[in-house]
């Protein structure tokens, strides 16, 4: 998590618009299907947040 925060902190510094989700009980594979990581939960929630944005900046 410390990378997080020190990539969140420089996101911040140069006034660079970010959102960061972290899924909890999940590694960093989670999506990829027939892995032993996959989470079809946490795939789904990423996809809908992605999904959402998308949507969000393409009415800018």
């Amino acid at each position: 998590m410390d990378d997080v925060t020190n990539l969140v902190k420089e996101l911040n510094n140069f006034e660079i618009q970010h959102e960061v989700r972290i899924y909890g009980g999940v590694r960093h594979s989670f999506t990829i299907k027939g892995s032993r990581d996959y989470s079809e939960k946490a795939e789904r929630k990423s996809w809908d947040a992605l999904l959402s944005y998308l949507n969000e900046k393409s009415k800018l």
